[in-house]
């Protein structure tokens, strides 16, 4: 019992983590600073692996 609990968070904070991450990415971002953009792809290619891993934890659970 207490392991699903601890998986529909893991599930919960695998799909809010990165929607947040990305979401306010752009709030700090400034068009004129490269560093930002370059802050602003590693998150969108952190989520995509983030995603890929959740899918894949997802066919390996169920």
């Amino acid at each position: 019992m207490r392991n699903r609990y601890f998986l529909f968070l893991l599930k919960v904070l695998a799909v809010l983590l990165p929607v947040c991450l990305v979401y306010y990415a752009p709030l700090y971002e400034h068009p004129d600073d490269p560093a930002m953009r370059s802050v602003r792809r590693c998150l969108w290619v952190g989520f995509l692996w983030y995603l890929l891993l959740g899918v894949l934890y997802g066919f390996l659970t169920h």
